[in-house]
Order: structure tokens, then sequence, then C-alpha cells
């Protein structure tokens, strides 16, 4: 069982795709994709189709150019938790879309790699790159209005890569990674429910 985290870019910004999994108390990170920019929006969804197996969970960055992107892969079938990412100060979660913190989703990552939590390795295709997005990584504060935004250092540099990321393990810490499928025994016959 996976959580594929999904960052959907437009023509300046690449879409990405991190697949984690989880053993014990260690992420891996299995995959790591970045399409090239332009990559029309039906490739990423039909990649995330291909992507998530039963019971994985895609957690995708519904801001912007992403809500049209998620109800495309909703409607081909793929369930996706829909986030979407705010300045603001306290996450809410809501079915299956959620409103968080970009702090949250970046602080979630910032605890794992201090703890040692987080593995990929060097083989994947992309690891250098995402190696790159996180050391240029930074938070910045505004000295006006104290408010905090979270980008990559320099305005040429991406983030892409680190989003999906954040979006997996976000998911996975604080909603329980994949979708856990349980047959529910009714007086009306047998169901499945998701979690």
């Amino acid at each position: 069982m996976r959580v594929i985290g999904c960052d959907v870019g437009q023509a300046r910004d690449y879409s990405a795709i991190v697949v984690v999994e989880r053993d014990d108390d260690v992420y891996r990170i299995e995959g790591i994709e970045r399409p090239p920019l332009g990559t029309p929006y039906g490739y990423l969804v039909q990649r995330l189709g291909v992507l998530a197996g039963p019971g994985d969970r895609i957690a995708l960055d519904w801001t912007g150019c992403g809500r049209p992107v998620l109800e495309m892969v909703r409607a081909a079938g793929v369930n996706a938790l829909g986030v979407c990412i705010t300045g603001g100060t306290v996450a809410q979660v809501d079915r299956n879309e959620a409103t968080v913190p970009k702090r949250d989703l970046v602080g979630t990552a910032q605890v794992l790699l201090q703890n040692r939590r987080l593995k990929a390795s060097r083989a994947l295709p992309l690891a250098a790159t995402l190696i790159s997005e996180l050391r240029s990584f930074r938070m910045k504060v505004n000295i006006q209005t104290g408010n905090e935004s979270f980008e990559a250092w320099r305005e040429r540099d991406h983030d892409d890569l680190v989003l999906a990321l954040c979006l997996a393990l976000w998911t996975w810490e604080n909603l329980g990674g994949p979708l856990r499928i349980e047959a529910v025994h009714t007086h009306a016959g047998d169901r499945v429910r998701l979690f």
C-alpha cells in the first residue's frame, strides 16, 4: 500500500509525482516522476490511474489548476484526496478533500527528514533532482506582516517534487496513509467501506 503525492503544474511549472511506501516507522520513496513542461493534463490523469493500485491513495494538490485534474482523476474511477494548500494555520479534512497550511505540509517532511525516517535510493530517476530541491527549499518570513512563505530559495529553482513528497507524507501522517478496505455486514447485505 502506498500514497502517491501529485503536484499539478502549469506551463512554467512541472507536474510532479512521488510514490511513498511505509515500513514500520520509515517512509521509502518508491518512485519519482516529473513529466516535461507542457505535458497535457490527460497524460497526468492516465499516469495516476496506472500507478494507483488497489488500496493506494492519491494526494493531489487541487489548488489553482489542480481542481480540473482532480475531477478528471475521479471521473476516471481513481480515488484521490484533493488537498487545497493555504497560508492558514489549521488543517481541515472533510471526507475526500483537505485544506492544509503549507507550513504543515513542509513541517511533516522536515520532521521525518530530521528524524531519519525518510529514505530514497539514489538509483531512482530524479532522486538527485529531489535532493537538490530539498536543499534549496526555504521558509521566508515577511518582516512587516510576520507571514511565512515556503518556496525554492531562488526564483529559477523548482519545488514541485518537494511539494508532491510533502503531500504524500502529510497524508500518511495525518490520515493514516492508504485506504483501508473493510467489508461491512448489514441486514441488507454486504457492502465495502473505504477509510
